[in-house]
């Protein structure tokens, strides 16, 4: 078991506990660290909050969210080895971007692979009486040293008929966008519309004229899954998910440049 803790001299660390009846624990020591004042290439805070340390192949894998004095920030992980209680880490990296994706969740699906479910924050409607969010699940992949998290397949036999574009008689929708010169994706409807720009190695997602706007990293094709209010857009450079004004009405998909294909989700 490991336990996420923050050390006095603003190292962040997991703790590795063991047990041979799963009620009495015995502390094996500390089995990853990183120091807050580190920041290339990624800053993993004061506190590496829950920890979770598996196997892709042979490599071994930690994810944690990152927090520092209650701020809640997003995922990183780390990939390197592990033995002996101890992990290695060769590369550090962040997992997810802007305000929503938080606390990663380790579940093995039924063909024995490591995937991970999200947190969605500050999704909500509270006049009818609800808050919070899961994502949709992600099977994860090492690439060069790097977590990879793709939309799990199993999401696909919910596709309808495929689409170029248009109107969406349906408020979730899976949209696949090849766009290597760039160019602008909107999602409506009307003043609720989203707008996902994609400039070079960089996709920005901007609610409503006038609202958030947030930024992620882009390597190959962007695949958006928008469900009611949340957008969870997603490439091999990582996750960004935000909360929108998107609803109930049907959803419409206009892009000005790339290849779209857009599946409505039943």
């Amino acid at each position: 078991m490991f336990l996420g803790a923050a050390l006095r001299d603003g190292t962040a660390a997991a703790l590795s506990y063991a047990s041979d009846d799963l009620q009495n624990w015995r502390y094996d020591g500390i089995a990853l660290q990183r120091s807050t004042r580190e920041t290339d290439p990624v800053w993993m805070g004061a506190l590496l909050e829950c920890p979770q340390i598996f196997t892709i192949g042979d490599r071994a894998v930690m994810v944690s969210s990152v927090w520092d004095h209650a701020a809640l920030h997003y995922a990183g992980y780390a990939v390197g080895s592990y033995s002996e209680g101890e992990f290695h880490a060769e590369t550090w990296g962040r997992l997810t971007y802007g305000d929503s994706f938080y606390a990663p969740s380790l579940f093995i699906d039924s063909e024995g692979r490591p995937c991970l479910l999200f947190w969605m924050r500050g999704i909500q409607d509270p006049d009818d009486g609800w808050a919070g969010a899961h994502s949709v699940p992600y099977l994860l992949s090492v690439a060069g040293g790097r977590l990879v998290a793709s939309v799990h397949p199993d999401l696909d036999a919910h596709r309808r008929d495929p689409m170029s574009a248009g109107e969406v008689e349906s408020t979730a929708a899976d949209i696949v966008w090849s766009s290597g010169d760039g160019g602008r994706l909107l999602i409506g409807p009307g003043a609720t519309e989203i707008s996902t720009t994609w400039e070079q190695s960089t996709v920005t997602v901007q609610t409503a004229p006038g609202g958030t706007a947030s930024t992620a990293p882009v390597e190959g094709d962007v695949r958006i899954v928008v469900d009611g209010p949340v957008p969870e857009v997603s490439s091999a450079g990582g996750l960004l998910g935000l909360a929108t004004g998107l609803g109930d009405a049907p959803l419409s998909i206009r892009a000005d440049g790339g290849a779209v294909e857009v599946f409505a989700l039943a």
